[in-house]
Formats: structure tokens, C-alpha cells, sequence
């Protein structure tokens, strides 16, 4: 369906993850780590800022989660 209405997503992002791949990973216990689980969720939003314009709503929600992230990692 993705590829319905954004046919070159797939050109662009070359390695697609989305919460509905990672929710299925946690049920069937697929990550080996919490880092392993973090690394898909930073995959998604470099995902995100990678397709999506830096004006969009969309690019600017998932900067702001990234930047977050990437503050959590230095001060915490």
C-alpha cells in the first residue's frame, strides 16, 4: 500500500522499517538487546528525515525525536 501512494519511497529509504516491523519484532521476541530494538526505532526516524522534506511536519517530528534521543545518549 506504501507503495501505491509514495512509489519511490523505496528508491530513496533502501533499508524500510516501520512500528508494525518492531512491534511484531518485541512479540516474537526477535531483539537480543534493548540497543538492538533502539537501533530499529533510530532507522525509522533516519528513515523519516531521509524521505521527507526538512519543511514537513512529518520531517520535523521525527528531528525532534531523534535530537532527543541523541541528548538522552550524551547526558544520561
Amino acid at each position: 500500500m506504501l507503495f501505491q501512494f509514495y512509489p519511490d519511497y523505496y528508491l530513496i529509504v533502501t533499508n524500510p522499517i516501520d512500528l508494525k516491523i518492531i512491534a511484531m519484532k518485541i512479540q516474537n521476541n526477535e531483539y537480543q538487546t534493548l540497543d538492538d530494538m533502539e537501533n530499529d526505532l533510530l532507522l525509522m526516524i533516519s528513515n523519516a528525515k531521509k524521505y521527507n522534506a526538512p519543511k514537513s511536519q512529518i520531517y520535523k517530528v521525527f528531528k525532534s525525536s531523534y535530537e532527543f534521543n541523541f541528548y538522552k545518549f550524551i547526558y544520561f
